[in-house]
């Protein structure tokens, strides 16, 4: 990469950063990644039986296996073991937690109404995510959060329907692997940005 190039890039990243800060501080906008492994969320996890499954995976390595797990008495702190449901979704929360970094969802306060809108690296073609570049194009994309519902539910209803072949499955409204995400997302900003009556506030 030339001299020019690099100062393009630079620049035009600087750019989205100032785009991406006023929006952060005149919209209350926030921001959620997205990593290229996703969570499962086989079971709910109580603070105690996740330390402790985290001290054995920990102990062990992070990809062990379910044939090799076992739950040492001296590891748990309490009586009651951790069930493989619970093993299962705490190794998948810090497995997703240490994979690299492939998209983003913000949402902020429009004009009227709440707007969501979200970015993901083309990872077929060797990009590579950039949190700014990132943040401005969800920016650019963002939508009313009614209408991202409807999105994300149509999407899903797509993606389960048989009748679809699998060739078309690719024209779905929204990327499959940003879903859920964007689901959460939505009913933060619903909670976050709420109007709240002034005799609230006094």
């Amino acid at each position: 990469m030339d001299t020019t190039s690099i100062h393009s890039k630079a620049h035009y990243l600087a750019v989205c950063e100032t785009l991406a800060r006023k929006h952060f501080d005149d919209n209350q906008m926030f921001v959620t990644y997205i990593r290229r492994r996703q969570p499962k969320l086989l079971a709910t996890v109580s603070p105690q039986h996740r330390k402790d499954i985290e001290k054995i995976i920990k102990l062990n390595n992070p990809n062990i296996r379910e044939a090799e797990l076992s739950f040492p008495r001296a590891a748990c702190k309490n009586d009651s073991l951790p069930s493989l449901e619970e093993f299962l979704t705490v190794r998948s929360i810090l497995r997703s937690t240490a994979s690299p970094l492939v998209g983003v969802v913000v949402a902020f306060k429009g004009d009227k109404d709440i707007k969501i809108g979200w970015s993901l690296c083309n990872l077929s073609k060797g990009d590579k995510f950039n949190q700014w570049d990132g943040i401005r194009r969800a920016i650019e994309r963002a939508e009313p959060d009614v209408l991202i519902s409807s999105k994300i539910d149509f999407t899903e209803q797509t993606i389960n329907s048989r009748s679809l072949a699998i060739r078309d499955r690719k024209q779905v409204l929204l990327p499959h692997t940003c879903l859920a995400t964007l689901r959460r997302v939505v009913k933060r900003a619903a909670k976050q940005f709420s109007v709240r009556p002034d005799w609230i506030n006094s």
